[in-house]
């Protein structure tokens, strides 16, 4: 079975009551970065809210990159990041088709195809489905479906996708969404 570590809503570069998070959330990302490194997972999922605004301020950024290029970079690990509602997709998303590639996938606009990144453990090959945060206007569009009028209608078009997509025996769909009532 994939050992997975999964997080979200980061929020770097978050303020609160006017008192700056940031060295806390380094501190954070430390202790992740060395539970990583003592459990040896097979992928790192981070499922959106990365930064805490659209545009993050450049310490966030930098600690952000600091804590990738432990985690993908030193500890072998591959991280897996999708956007959400409070990221700018196209900021995060920057250098993605490159970077899918490698030890780091990012997924910031949302794909149509719903391209799985895929990781291999001693099971063979795992899918993992990344989903970024949906405006159900683009996702209408972009299936050509004016029934498509809600976060949830939205949803289940790029679920459908996904199981269309799926060719391993394994998969794991990675959203940045409020779920209320799923069933598997």
């Amino acid at each position: 079975m994939a050992r997975l570590i999964h997080i979200g809503d980061l929020h770097l570069g978050r303020q609160l009551h006017g008192v700056r998070l940031l060295d806390d959330q380094r501190i954070a990302l430390d202790g992740l970065t060395a539970l990583i490194e003592a459990r040896k997972p097979d992928a790192l999922l981070i499922a959106g809210d990365v930064y805490d605004r659209a545009i993050p301020p450049a310490d966030a950024v930098a600690v952000l990159d600091d804590f990738l290029c432990k985690v993908a970079g030193q500890l072998a690990v591959p991280v897996i990041m999708i956007a959400g509602n409070h990221d700018s997709a196209e900021r995060l998303g920057f250098g993605s088709r490159l970077l899918g590639e490698g030890r780091l996938a990012i997924t910031g606009r949302l794909d149509p195809e719903v391209t799985p990144v895929v990781i291999e453990d001693a099971h063979g090959p795992l899918e993992i489905f990344p989903i970024p945060f949906l405006e159900p206007a683009r996702v209408r569009e972009m299936a050509g479906d004016d029934s498509i009028l809600d976060q949830q209608s939205a949803m289940e078009e790029m679920v459908r996708r996904a199981r269309d997509r799926r060719t391993s025996d394994r998969a794991v769909l990675m959203a940045h969404a409020f779920v209320q009532g799923a069933t598997i």
